[in-house]
């Protein structure tokens, strides 16, 4: 038991790998930790900006014990408005929760903001509960101070740390692809998808941590992102890597066999390039309500006389143009596409059964996996 006079605790994660779920172990021993203290009426020491802090102010939450929630600098925000961002996107209850200002500044090193922010919490907790920490690290050499100076150091709900890789999820095997896939009768324009390394465009992140506690595998993979357009009827649009950062939906022209190099992992992103998931529109039908070829150009600068949203650099490789991409402004509401214009892919035969059955729209599997 924790003293009432020391009734502080911080359950200490090291970063973990980004695509978890309710059976990662460090998610079932942070699971097991939280409602460990609850019985203990604890109060635990949290904050945002990580996946594995942003869990445990879920579970908090969840499981209604009271949680300091430490703010750690970010550029052009004042602590009000991460607060206010806090309340809004984990419903945080006022009675359970207090926030202490942003700590530190940002125009200190970057770097060493995640490093005031544990020194932070572990130097006010009463009792340090160590799951998943890389041995030689900073929270690890943090600790080993602190248990020096006499705090306890609770190790029970310990387990093995696991580097931070992300295996590619597919193996993709032309020859396993299916012949007759590229021939159509007439062309479409895809979006192609794939696993999102956090909350889904407008999702609220205590949504995100509460199917992540229930899922038996990663819950926003690039299947359950393509059967959450299908469900909301939209492509939400992006500004990443984009010129000009205005938000737009990406297609490409490319048949599925033809971009098949391109679905490869990148580590640089830590996501693939494309999944093998995607959803498509006749191409007569998609450029008549707005969708419009990228204008790729070489060098430094941008030509003025093209809309920014559509520029595209190729790139000292030129992999940009191996796309050939297509854009939407904005976001791409499919609701008043006919279902016969559009057409889904999907890995295997099972999938695209579960999108055609679910959804009642043409979809296919690209990959012989029998």
């Amino acid at each position: 038991m924790i003293n009432n006079s020391d009734n502080y605790a911080a359950i200490l994660l090291s970063r973990q790998p980004l695509r978890p779920c309710r059976l990662t172990p460090w998610v079932q021993a942070a699971t097991r930790a939280v409602c460990w203290l609850k019985e203990t009426k604890a109060v635990l020491y949290t904050s945002v900006g990580i996946q594995t802090y942003e869990l445990l102010v879920f579970l908090a939450l969840k499981e209604k014990i009271r949680q300091k929630v430490v703010l750690p600098a970010v550029a052009g925000a004042s602590s009000d408005r991460l607060r206010k961002q806090v309340q809004e996107q984990f419903q945080t209850d006022d009675q359970l929760v207090t926030f202490i200002s942003a700590i530190g500044r940002y125009d200190e090193v970057p770097e060493k903001l995640p490093v005031m922010r544990d020194r932070y919490i572990i130097s006010r907790a009463g009792t340090l509960f160590p799951i998943a920490v890389r041995e030689g690290g900073n929270m690890d050499k943090l600790i080993v101070q602190r248990e020096a100076k006499g705090v306890r150091i609770n190790r029970q709900f310990q387990t093995v740390y696991q580097k931070r890789r992300i295996p590619m999820a597919y193996h993709l095997d032309e020859k396993a692809l299916l012949p007759k896939i590229p021939e159509f009768d007439e062309s479409y324009l895809i979006h192609w998808t794939r696993a999102c390394n956090g909350p889904w465009p407008a999702e609220k992140r205590i949504d995100y941590y509460k199917a992540i506690s229930q899922a038996d595998v990663y819950p926003r993979n690039a299947f359950d992102t393509l059967k959450n357009i299908l469900r909301q009827k939209l492509i939400y649009g992006s500004s990443k890597h984009k010129a000009g950062k205005i938000a737009s939906v990406s297609f490409s022209s490319l048949t599925p066999r033809d971009i098949l190099p391109l679905m490869r992992w990148r580590s640089r992103y830590k996501q693939m390039y494309f999944e093998p998931y995607g959803i498509g529109v006749k191409k007569g039908d998609g450029i008549g309500c707005g969708i419009r070829p990228v204008y790729y150009y070489r060098g430094k600068t941008a030509p003025t006389n093209i809309e920014p949203w559509l520029l595209q650099s190729m790139g000292r490789k030129g992999d940009w143009f191996k796309e050939q991409e297509f854009r939407f402004q904005g976001h791409f509401d499919i609701s008043g596409f006919p279902l016969e214009k559009m057409i889904c892919f999907c890995h295997t035969h099972a999938e695209a059964a579960y999108i055609q059955n679910k959804f009642q729209i043409k979809a296919i599997g690209l990959f012989n996996t029998t």
